[in-house]
């Protein structure tokens, strides 16, 4: 004699239900305030290679680009922080690894723009700048996937 097969506790309904309050707690708390702090960051380079064009062994404008690489790498270990705060909803998986992989990207970007002072090869700010503009990409390509996953 086989024993009965247990029945699901919970209805579909119910999973739903549970997915939503994941996938709106996960949109409020990480999210939007991702998007927060990787919208400005993202877009900061451009200009500070613009005043750094102006004389690239000038060490007033090395220093000025070496602080502003340090602020980055701070607003870029809080967006680390945000986005480890919980984990994502399956509904949201698309939109989580486009994020995650434009962190990575910024990561790396910092790291090459960092050798820039050391050597003063402009293929490290090419390199970096390259590697930006992939994480800008990425991360529109998140609110892009975001906006097509809306219920």
């Amino acid at each position: 004699r086989t024993s009965p097969r247990p029945q699901p506790t919970g209805s579909p309904r119910e999973t739903v239900s549970h997915e939503a309050i994941a996938r709106a707690a996960w949109i409020q708390q990480v999210y939007t305030p991702l998007n927060r702090v990787l919208g400005p960051l993202l877009s900061s380079l451009e200009p500070q290679l613009h005043a750094l064009a102006a004389d690239p062994f000038d060490p007033n404008l090395l220093q000025s680009f070496a602080d502003y690489l340090e602020e980055c790498a701070q607003k870029l270990a809080q967006a680390q922080q945000i986005f480890g705060r919980l984990p994502n909803p399956s509904s949201l998986g698309g939109v989580a690894s486009r994020l995650y992989y434009a962190l990575n990207h910024l990561e790396d970007a910092l790291e090459e723009l960092q050798y820039f002072p050391l050597n003063f090869d402009d293929r490290h700010l090419h390199t970096g700048q390259e590697l930006f503009r992939r994480a800008r990409g990425l991360r529109l390509e998140a609110m892009e996937a975001y906006a097509k996953s809306s219920p």
